[in-house]
Order: structure tokens, then sequence, then C-alpha cells
């Protein structure tokens, strides 16, 4: 019990130190921390305002910015909810960081632990994976919480729904970290979710393929439980997801799908081979501290113990480890040669940096740990299994070094949505509205205030049927204009350097307005994706209080 103890207590410290840049110095890093830090804020007002989460994000640069409606909606809104707990939305990102590698870590330790790993061989994965340099470039250096998070749930999202798969039985436990997982990885990075699930179903069907021991694993009562907890989960992020699948076309970034096609198309240096398999974690970008090496020290170790066991080779684990392998260095094939996905359909050119496919590389690599750990079990080879301690070892010192060198800005980066300009390319923004507006017209801007409870009531100085300009940056079919009606939109220089303009919405004043005291009411729109998103989003949640209820009774009659 006390290793136990120490063992989790030695754990906590090496996740804290690892997120420790976004503790201390959240407002001196270079990435997106404090852009996300302002998203989180704006969520927790909403959540304080109306206890419901919000679409749309308000500040300077603009008001009714559907941006919770395609990116990291449930994820923000969570964090938003620790926010208002905890009483900061850097203080709330550094906890949502350190409990996403958390989640990585347990993911690991219990995959390894049901393959039948024990003792401190378990962390093995585990320690590899998230002190691996792209997870960590991905957490100290990039800072992109969404992607962050969602990659690390997909280790304790398959522990779960195995444990769930092989049991005779809901137990709350697994079912518990299934939902979660699953609501997390569901409502935070639309990108990791397309990916994953391809990825990681074309290697299910692998395994079963050429694993027979696995397709034996597989029972209809094991697939009925797993998909009566995996379906309401992801059903609670409908009110995200579901005005994203229906308004997804009127935006910027689904218009720039030849620019994702020739970015597909170009090789990045971090995927250079001598950056690639570095032993180091040496960097393409002189003065930052990303890297995407991967654990060569590991995957030299997989191959030592799949020579050494030879003999062995007909056994399940080592069928598992074959495929594993085979499965992950495709993956690597595709990433180091981005032109093979510029010949996939558009959805998946948005991936924009092949690099982004090396979080499936990784998942391969602790899993082909884990198979060889499995496969040389307690016998005569017992030697292998301590060549991996100076690995990890080397794997936990490289990591922290990695951390502290993570470069810092000389002037604080501002946190508060009122300053900060959070959107930097206006991805979400309307282009779906053709017309061009007269170029003599009145502009009338807003500030986040402005708007309360995703509403906003305001009397402007204009005549009947005079076209206004408006900073509000809506999708046209998601908000609801009483006094006038969109005619066109609009250009305007963002507040900060950057390299696109904002649009905006043009508004023509109705003919029953009262001249020169013309009131214009804006709210969100009750549309069908809205509103039924929101109204499945409760099934959802429904659905899972009734799977709790099931798991009581259960554990009654036992």
């Amino acid at each position: 019990m006390a290793q136990a103890v120490l063992m989790a207590l030695a754990v906590c410290a090496l996740l804290i130190l690892l997120v420790w840049p976004l503790i201390s110095d959240t407002e001196y890093l270079m990435g997106d921390a404090a852009a996300d830090a302002g998203f989180i804020g704006h969520q927790a007002d909403s959540l304080r305002q109306g206890y419901l989460p919000s679409h749309f994000v308000y500040s300077d640069s603009g008001i009714f910015y559907a941006v919770f409606a395609f990116y990291g909606g449930t994820l923000f809104a969570i964090a938003g909810a620790i926010s208002l707990l905890v009483g900061s939305p850097t203080a709330a990102q550094a906890i949502v960081y350190a409990l996403a590698l958390a989640a990585a870590y347990g993911g690991w330790l219990w995959l390894a632990r049901m393959a039948g790993v024990r003792s401190w061989h378990a962390h093995a994965p585990a320690i590899l994976y998230v002190t691996a340099p792209y997870v960590l470039t991905n957490v100290d250096v990039r800072e992109d919480l969404t992607e962050s998070v969602a990659t690390a749930m997909l280790p304790l999202l398959l522990a779960s729904a195995l444990s769930v798969l092989r049991a005779d039985r809901l137990r709350a436990g697994p079912a518990a970290a299934l939902a979660a997982s699953t609501i997390v990885l569901g409502g935070t990075h639309n990108l990791t979710l397309l990916w994953a699930t391809t990825v990681l179903g074309l290697a299910a069907l692998a395994l079963l393929a050429g694993v027979p021991q696995a397709r034996h694993m597989v029972t209809r009562r094991g697939l009925l439980r797993v998909l009566a907890i995996a379906v309401p989960a992801m059903a609670v992020n409908a009110w995200y997801l579901l005005p994203d699948l229906a308004y997804y076309s009127h935006t910027v970034i689904a218009h720039r799908i030849d620019e994702w096609r020739a970015s597909a198309r170009t090789v990045n240096p971090a995927i250079d081979a001598k950056h690639l398999f570095s032993v180091g974690r040496v960097t393409p970008f002189p003065g930052s501290a990303f890297s995407a090496a991967l654990p060569v020290l590991a995957i030299a170790w997989v191959l030592l113990a799949a020579v050494v066991v030879h003999r062995q080779w007909r056994q399940a684990w080592a069928r598992t480890l074959a495929v594993i392998s085979l499965v992950t260095v495709a993956v690597l094939v595709v990433m180091t040669h981005p032109r093979l996905i510029s010949a996939l359909p558009d959805p998946w050119l948005m991936i924009q940096y092949s690099y982004r496919l090396e979080t499936f590389a990784l998942l391969g690599i602790c899993g082909a740990v884990i198979a060889a750990l499995a496969l040389i079990g307690h016998g005569r080879h017992r030697w292998l299994t301590a060549l991996l301690l100076p690995i990890l070892a080397y794997s936990v010192f490289s990591a922290l070094r990695q951390v502290g060198n993570v470069p810092r800005a000389d002037i604080p980066a501002p946190v508060s949505i009122d300053n900060l300009a959070t959107f930097s390319t206006g991805d979400f923004a309307d282009v779906s509205v053709r017309q061009r507006p007269p170029e003599q017209a009145q502009v009338v801007v807003f500030t986040r205030k402005d708007a309360h409870r995703d509403r906003l009531d305001v009397t402007v100085k204009a005549r009947p049927r005079e076209v206004i300009y408006m900073d509000v940056m809506a999708i046209a079919p998601m908000v609801d204009i009483q006094g006038a009606r969109v005619v066109g939109r609009w250009a305007r220089p963002p507040l900060r350097s950057t390299w696109q303009p904002y649009w905006y919405l043009a508004l023509q004043v109705d003919d029953d307005a009262t001249p020169g005291k013309a009131h214009i009411t804006i709210r969100e729109a009750r549309t069908l994706p809205i509103v039924g998103g929101r109204i499945i989003s409760i099934l959802g949640l429904l659905g899972l209080a009734a799977n709790a209820v099931v798991i009581v009774r259960g554990r009654r009659r036992s």
C-alpha cells in the first residue's frame, strides 16, 4: 500500500512539472494559452449569466462570433465551470491540462494491467506517452488546449471501452471513464475526432483480422454495453456538433480547402528523418522547444524484445505486436509522405500539418511496448524489462529539459477577453453571404458588454432602409435579427497584425423603423440545429443517468 501511495505521489509530481509553464508563466508563453484562457473566461461568464454554455464569443474584435459552435464547445464549457470554482481561467486551463495528462497516464496504466503487465512495468507505456516530445510540444510549446486534451482522451477511451466490452455487466468505474472520455473527445477537437475514428477503426479491423483471440473477445452483449454508454455520451455534445454540421459550409475555414490541400502537400521540417528519429529532442526551429522526435529508444527496445522472444511468435501477443507495428508503420509512412493525405476527401485535408498524425504513431508505439511486455511475461527474459529503466529515466529527464526550455515572451500577453483578439483568422465568420453593400455606410461598433445572454438590444441613428455596418461576425442563420435584415458582408482590418481580415454582416434597417431611432435586436436563432442540438444533449444526459440507475441496481442485486 505504501509503495502504491509513493508511486501515485511521484506520478502527480511528474504531471505537475510537465505542465509547470502553464501554472507559472501563462501570460508570458507564446502559443495559444492566452487565447484559450480568454475562451475559458468567456464560457465562465456565460455559465454565470445564463447557466448554459454559449455558442458565441464577444470581444472588441466582434460580437456573436460562433467559435463554440465549431471549436471545442464542450471542453471550454467544462473549463469554464472549473474557472468558476477556482476563480481564474488561467488556473482552470492548467488544471485541464494536468487532468488530460492524468487521463492519458491512467489509460495506459489500465491497458497495461489488462494485458497482464504488473509491478512498475505497467507504468512504462504511460511514462513514455506523457513524456513524449510531441505530447509536450502540444502542451507547453504550441499550447493547443483542444488538441492536447482530445488526444489525451484516446488511451482512456480505449482502456474503458475494452474493459466494458470484456466485463460480464456494467460497472461504475469503467462506465464513468468511458462516458467521460467520449464526452470530452467528442466535444473538444473535431479534427482529432475525425482522424481518431478513421485510424483507430482501421486498426481495430486489422487486429480482428490478424488476431483470432481478439475476435473471441467481441460479443454482442459486450458491444451493446459499450454502445449503451458511448452513444448517449456522444449525444451530450449535440448542442455543439449539430450546429457545426449544419452551418460548417458557411464558414471561412470551409472555403480555405485549397489552402489546406497545399499545406498537406508541404513537407514540414519537423518530420525530416534527422529530427523525427533523433535520440535527443532536436528541434527544427531554432530558439523553440518544438520537437516531434519519436521515442526511438522505446522503438529499439520493442524490436530487441521481438527478436529475443522469436520462439514465441505464434502466441496471440506476438500477433498483436505484429499488427500494431504494421499499423504504426503505415501511420508513419502517411505522416512522412504528406502528399498521400492530399488524396483524401476534404475534411481530412484540414489536418494542415502531417506531424499531427504522430499522436497515432505514439499510440502504436506505446501499445507495442505493452504487447512486448505481455509477450515477455515473467519468464527468463527479465533482463529485457530491466533495460526499460534507463529508457524511462532518460525520457523523464529529457522531458523536463524540454519543458524548461520553453521560450517566454518579454512582455506578458493579455488574457482578458476584453483586450484579446482571440480569433486571429476569423475562420468561423460567415462567407456564405455574397453581396457587398455600398462603401458609404454607417459603422456601428459594439463591445462584449453590449450583449447579455446572447442578446443585443440597440437603438441606432439610422433612417428606414439605410444600410449599416455592424461588427457582428455571426453565421447569418445562427442569429435572429429584428428591426433589420442581412444584406451583405464587409471586411474590416483586424485590430492586430494578421494575414486575413475579419468578415462582418451588413444590415439594412426595416422600412417601418423610426427615423433616427431604429431599434435592432440580435439574438441566437431558434433553428432546428440549435434547439434540437440542446434537446439531444439533454437526452444524452438522461441516457447516462439511466445507465447509472442500471449500474446501482445491478450492484444491489449482486
